[in-house]
């Protein structure tokens, strides 16, 4: 792991923006709870996985995967809304995705259930809003 002397110690014309991982399929680990944030100029309640990728599926280009540095160790984050319209998502992932049973609990209960848990991840492409960069997002999930 690099350390804050190191990182400031690197010339600044010799540091590249890292490449997204491809498209495709990701197996995932979630190490730590969400952290519950407000998001957007409305502060929208939300809570903010940070999910490490475990490997790579086969629908994944091997090519694009080992130029963007490979999969393995890299993390990703998966925002769950909080409110009345959308909170069937978080259950929805909690239980059908991470398998955690309900048994009559809150999402508020079941979260710490939910680490340590695995999944998949289907990642796509989603382009900065001025169109210079390229971030990579989960656009789906599924159970493992």
């Amino acid at each position: 792991m690099t350390n804050f002397a190191d990182a400031l110690n690197r010339k600044a014309d010799e540091i590249e923006r890292p490449k997204p991982l491809p498209v495709g399929t990701y197996l995932c680990s979630i190490p730590n709870q969400p952290e519950m944030k407000k998001i957007g100029q409305k502060e929208t309640p939300a809570a903010e996985y940070t999910v490490r990728v475990v490997s790579a599926s086969d629908d994944v280009d091997q090519e694009a995967l080992n130029q963007a540095g490979g999969a393995q160790g890299k993390n990703l984050r998966l925002t769950f809304y909080l409110t009345e319209e959308s909170a069937y998502r978080y259950r929805d992932f909690l239980v059908d995705t991470l398998g955690i049973e309900p048994n009559g609990r809150t999402l508020g209960e079941m979260i710490p259930d939910s680490v340590n848990r695995m999944f998949y991840a289907t990642i796509k492409h989603k382009p900065s809003q001025d169109g210079t960069q390229i971030y990579t997002e989960i656009s789906g999930t599924a159970k493992a």
